[in-house]
């Protein structure tokens, strides 16, 4: 049971009646009957307070898809561009920077990465888990500040694409301590 009385329970449901109202109106860009909906909430402080809340929320959830459909340029130059250092980045992934530079330029065989380094990766990258997954699965890359004494920089050959090291060769190469490799490797 709870102590709501029923008229509390009745300005509750008409709340959100207007909500699921004013939310299809969103969906549909019905701006006619959104604006109805804002001018009769002007006599109801709670309803006025719940549109705003769901707008704040319905604009959040914009900007984050908005931000998410744009493409990863490359984990160290996002995670600069964030104010992140290689270093930190490094360690806050719990790997060394010889690791994080074979992420980064996707040399190490997509599917031998731990799922819980793509999720930290993820994470600490403000991205989804499918966008990591997808920028490890693009071709090799070149570093792109070497210097080359060709005209142009060279491609990678597909030889090289297809002879990508693996994630546990990337990690016992590294100069990372034995038990963070054992952590790893796990």
């Amino acid at each position: 049971m709870t102590n709501e009385t029923p008229s509390d329970f009745e300005i509750r449901m008409k709340h959100e009646r207007t909500l699921l109202r004013y939310s299809i109106a969103r969906e549909r860009s019905d701006l006619e009957t959104m604006l109805q909906i804002m001018e009769d909430a002007e006599t109801d402080p709670e309803l006025q307070s719940r549109i705003m809340e769901f707008e704040d929320v319905y604009l959040r959830e914009e900007e984050a898809l908005a931000e998410a459909e744009q493409p990863i340029s490359g984990i160290v130059s996002d995670l600069k561009a964030m104010g992140l250092k290689p270093v930190e980045i490094a360690n806050t992934l719990q790997i060394d920077a010889s690791v994080l530079g074979k992420l980064d330029l996707r040399l190490i065989d997509p599917a031998t990465i731990p799922q819980r380094l793509i999720n930290h990766l993820a994470l600490v990258m403000e991205r989804a888990t499918g966008q990591i997954q997808a920028y490890l699965a693009l071709p090799p890359t070149l570093a792109p500040a070497a210097m080359y004494k060709a005209r142009r920089r060279p491609a990678v050959s597909s030889a090289i694409e297809l002879g990508r090291e693996s994630f546990t060769d990337a990690v016992e190469t590294s100069a990372m301590d034995d038990d963070l490799k054992q952590f790893w490797l796990e």
